[in-house]
Parts: C-alpha cells; structure tokens; sequence
C-alpha cells in the first residue's frame, strides 16, 4: 500500500530523531506523554508512546529522542492496517 499519511501528521506532531544501530533517520509522530491515574487507592502511571507511520523504522531497542528527551523503543505495535504503528518507551 501506499497510502499518503501526511495529512495525520500535521500541526499536532512532533519530530523524532530515530537511531537504529548506525543509522540515523527523522520521523514525524504523535507523541503520548505518560499520565498518572488513581485506581483503588494506588497510583497507576502508564509509559510514554509515540504513533508513528510504519516506514519510520521503529523497531524494539531503536533510540528515539524527542527535543531534549531520550527514549528506548520497548514495544512496537501495528495500528489497524499497519500503515501505523505505535511504539511503547521507556527513559534512556
């Protein structure tokens, strides 16, 4: 398939910095920063994602850096058709 994506990642995406070994790549994404939730008397925090489009190259122990922030790719998941992914992080 090769569905044109760009008008998903318009004014509300951020650009990412992706590293995949040696190569370095940049990627437009929708950054989920993680929030935090009371359930039953506990704090429940989940991890920062991004949705990105599959061709950015995301793949598990990728680095990511958005702005001044590091991020290790845990988890990758296709979205739907998997034109998308979306990646779980954790800090770097």
């Amino acid at each position: 398939m090769n569905e044109d994506l760009s008008a998903f990642f318009g004014d509300l995406s951020v650009t990412a910095s992706v590293v995949v070994g040696t190569s370095t790549s940049s990627a437009q994404v929708y950054f989920d920063s993680p929030s935090m939730m009371a359930l039953g008397g506990l704090a429940v925090m989940d991890a920062p994602s991004v949705v990105a489009r599959h061709s950015a190259g995301l793949v598990r122990g990728a680095g990511l850096t958005i702005g001044t922030d590091s991020f290790t790719v845990r988890v990758v998941e296709r979205i739907d058709d998997g034109l998308l992914v979306r990646a779980t992080l954790e800090a770097a």
